[in-house]
Protein backbone atom coordinates (compact mmCIF):
# COMPACT_ATOMS: atom_id res chain seq x y z
CA UNK A 1 0.00 0.00 0.00
CA UNK A 2 1.14 3.33 -0.96
CA UNK A 3 1.74 6.43 1.35
CA UNK A 4 -1.40 8.71 0.94
CA UNK A 5 0.78 12.03 1.55
CA UNK A 6 2.73 13.40 -1.00
CA UNK A 7 6.33 13.32 -0.81
CA UNK A 8 8.56 16.50 0.13
CA UNK A 9 11.02 18.34 -2.13
CA UNK A 10 13.53 16.81 -0.55
CA UNK A 11 12.49 13.25 -0.54
CA UNK A 12 12.82 13.12 -4.53
CA UNK A 13 15.81 13.09 -7.14
CA UNK A 14 16.01 15.73 -10.19
CA UNK A 15 13.01 14.37 -12.65
CA UNK A 16 11.16 13.79 -10.15
CA UNK A 17 11.89 17.40 -8.55
CA UNK A 18 10.60 18.81 -11.84
CA UNK A 19 7.76 16.67 -11.55
CA UNK A 20 7.15 18.16 -8.27
CA UNK A 21 7.10 21.86 -9.43
CA UNK A 22 5.11 21.26 -12.06
CA UNK A 23 2.42 19.55 -9.98
CA UNK A 24 2.46 22.67 -7.73
CA UNK A 25 2.09 25.03 -10.56
CA UNK A 26 -0.27 23.07 -12.58
CA UNK A 27 1.43 23.28 -15.59
CA UNK A 28 1.76 19.23 -16.61
CA UNK A 29 0.72 18.68 -20.30
CA UNK A 30 -1.13 15.22 -20.69
CA UNK A 31 -1.13 12.90 -23.42
CA UNK A 32 -3.98 10.44 -23.48
CA UNK A 33 -3.12 7.53 -25.51
CA UNK A 34 -6.33 5.53 -26.78
CA UNK A 35 -8.97 7.60 -27.13
CA UNK A 36 -11.53 5.12 -26.46
CA UNK A 37 -14.08 5.12 -23.43
CA UNK A 38 -11.51 5.53 -20.84
CA UNK A 39 -9.62 8.08 -22.81
CA UNK A 40 -12.28 10.20 -23.69
CA UNK A 41 -13.20 10.02 -19.81
CA UNK A 42 -9.64 11.38 -19.23
CA UNK A 43 -10.07 14.18 -22.60
CA UNK A 44 -12.92 14.97 -20.66
CA UNK A 45 -11.74 15.41 -17.16
CA UNK A 46 -8.03 16.67 -17.14
CA UNK A 47 -8.88 20.02 -19.51
CA UNK A 48 -12.16 20.65 -16.83
CA UNK A 49 -9.47 20.86 -13.80
CA UNK A 50 -6.99 23.11 -15.83
CA UNK A 51 -4.77 20.79 -17.31
CA UNK A 52 -3.71 21.31 -21.21
CA UNK A 53 -4.25 17.34 -22.68
CA UNK A 54 -3.25 15.89 -26.30
CA UNK A 55 -5.07 13.10 -27.10
CA UNK A 56 -4.05 10.18 -29.61
CA UNK A 57 -5.97 8.15 -31.43
CA UNK A 58 -4.58 4.77 -31.83
CA UNK A 59 -5.75 2.00 -34.98
CA UNK A 60 -7.92 0.88 -32.81
CA UNK A 61 -9.93 4.03 -32.14
CA UNK A 62 -12.77 5.45 -33.77
CA UNK A 63 -12.04 9.16 -34.95
CA UNK A 64 -12.22 11.77 -31.89
CA UNK A 65 -15.46 13.60 -32.57
CA UNK A 66 -16.58 15.02 -29.24
CA UNK A 67 -16.31 18.82 -29.06
CA UNK A 68 -13.37 20.50 -28.01
CA UNK A 69 -14.27 21.64 -24.29
CA UNK A 70 -11.43 24.19 -24.01
CA UNK A 71 -8.61 25.45 -25.76
CA UNK A 72 -6.49 23.25 -23.52
CA UNK A 73 -7.54 20.30 -25.70
CA UNK A 74 -5.76 18.89 -28.97
CA UNK A 75 -6.52 15.70 -30.48
CA UNK A 76 -3.26 14.22 -33.23
CA UNK A 77 -2.87 10.74 -34.96
CA UNK A 78 0.51 11.04 -34.67
CA UNK A 79 2.13 8.84 -31.44
CA UNK A 80 5.49 11.19 -31.64
CA UNK A 81 3.21 13.91 -30.36
CA UNK A 82 3.75 12.55 -26.79
CA UNK A 83 7.20 13.70 -26.83
CA UNK A 84 5.84 17.09 -25.78
CA UNK A 85 3.99 15.85 -22.31
CA UNK A 86 5.77 15.77 -19.09
CA UNK A 87 3.05 12.70 -18.30
CA UNK A 88 1.42 9.82 -21.00
CA UNK A 89 -1.52 8.32 -20.07
CA UNK A 90 -2.28 4.83 -22.13
CA UNK A 91 -5.86 3.62 -21.28
CA UNK A 92 -4.96 0.40 -23.06
CA UNK A 93 -3.47 -1.18 -20.10
CA UNK A 94 -0.20 -2.09 -19.15
CA UNK A 95 1.72 -2.11 -22.29
CA UNK A 96 2.67 -5.22 -24.05
CA UNK A 97 5.11 -6.02 -27.37
CA UNK A 98 2.05 -4.89 -29.62
CA UNK A 99 1.29 -1.20 -27.69
CA UNK A 100 5.54 -0.67 -26.04
CA UNK A 101 7.10 -1.09 -29.09
CA UNK A 102 5.89 1.80 -30.87
CA UNK A 103 5.42 3.94 -28.13
CA UNK A 104 9.22 3.78 -27.18
CA UNK A 105 11.05 5.24 -29.64
CA UNK A 106 9.02 8.71 -28.05
CA UNK A 107 9.02 8.37 -24.88
CA UNK A 108 11.75 11.09 -23.56
CA UNK A 109 13.57 11.44 -20.03
CA UNK A 110 11.98 12.57 -17.22
CA UNK A 111 8.53 11.52 -18.35
CA UNK A 112 6.04 9.65 -16.40
CA UNK A 113 4.06 7.02 -18.81
CA UNK A 114 1.04 5.87 -16.28
CA UNK A 115 -1.13 2.83 -17.33
CA UNK A 116 -4.30 2.37 -17.07
CA UNK A 117 -5.18 -1.07 -15.44
CA UNK A 118 -7.38 -3.22 -13.43
CA UNK A 119 -4.77 -5.60 -12.04
CA UNK A 120 -1.05 -5.08 -11.32
CA UNK A 121 1.43 -5.99 -13.65
CA UNK A 122 3.24 -9.24 -14.22
CA UNK A 123 6.72 -9.40 -13.44
CA UNK A 124 7.69 -10.66 -16.81
CA UNK A 125 5.82 -7.83 -18.27
CA UNK A 126 7.55 -5.42 -15.56
CA UNK A 127 10.93 -6.64 -16.50
CA UNK A 128 10.38 -6.75 -20.67
CA UNK A 129 9.52 -2.92 -20.26
CA UNK A 130 12.78 -2.62 -17.79
CA UNK A 131 14.72 -4.31 -20.45
CA UNK A 132 13.22 -2.49 -23.73
CA UNK A 133 13.91 0.71 -21.82
CA UNK A 134 17.27 0.15 -21.14
CA UNK A 135 17.78 -0.72 -24.77
CA UNK A 136 16.30 2.87 -25.69
CA UNK A 137 19.35 4.34 -23.09
CA UNK A 138 16.93 5.18 -20.53
CA UNK A 139 16.45 3.73 -17.00
CA UNK A 140 13.43 2.72 -15.53
CA UNK A 141 12.75 4.84 -11.86
CA UNK A 142 16.03 7.59 -13.01
CA UNK A 143 15.30 8.79 -16.19
CA UNK A 144 11.34 7.39 -16.94
CA UNK A 145 8.83 6.54 -14.11
CA UNK A 146 6.14 4.17 -14.81
CA UNK A 147 3.02 4.40 -12.57
CA UNK A 148 -0.16 2.11 -12.78
CA UNK A 149 -3.59 3.09 -11.78
CA UNK A 150 -7.10 1.76 -11.72
CA UNK A 151 -9.96 3.27 -14.48
CA UNK A 152 -11.44 6.66 -13.37
CA UNK A 153 -13.93 6.17 -10.38
CA UNK A 154 -13.06 2.05 -9.93
CA UNK A 155 -11.92 2.17 -6.42
CA UNK A 156 -11.99 -1.35 -6.22
CA UNK A 157 -9.62 -1.63 -8.19
CA UNK A 158 -5.15 -1.56 -8.32
CA UNK A 159 -4.02 1.05 -6.10
CA UNK A 160 -1.95 3.42 -7.47
CA UNK A 161 1.68 2.23 -7.54
CA UNK A 162 5.09 2.70 -9.35
CA UNK A 163 7.37 0.03 -10.84
CA UNK A 164 10.40 1.44 -8.57
CA UNK A 165 10.68 3.32 -5.67
CA UNK A 166 11.23 6.43 -7.59
CA UNK A 167 7.90 5.40 -9.63
CA UNK A 168 5.82 4.92 -6.73
CA UNK A 169 6.78 8.53 -5.53
CA UNK A 170 5.69 9.86 -8.70
CA UNK A 171 2.30 8.30 -8.71
CA UNK A 172 1.60 9.01 -4.98
CA UNK A 173 2.31 12.67 -6.07
CA UNK A 174 0.28 12.61 -9.03
CA UNK A 175 -2.98 10.74 -7.74
CA UNK A 176 -2.82 13.30 -4.52
CA UNK A 177 -2.39 16.51 -6.75
CA UNK A 178 -4.01 15.60 -9.57
CA UNK A 179 -6.00 11.99 -10.22
CA UNK A 180 -7.64 12.53 -6.87
CA UNK A 181 -9.91 15.79 -7.55
CA UNK A 182 -10.82 15.09 -11.06
CA UNK A 183 -14.73 15.58 -11.19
Amino acid sequence: MISTTAPSIEEIGAYESLIADILVTRSLLFSIVGLGGEGREWMRRLPEDGFATVGIETQSDQAYREPMASSMVRVSAELEDIRGADVVIDTRGFPCERTLVPLLPHVKRGQVLCFITQKQAEPACVTSLAESLKLSGRQLGHDVFVVQRPPLGRADAVCPSGLTPACTRIATALETHVFSKLA
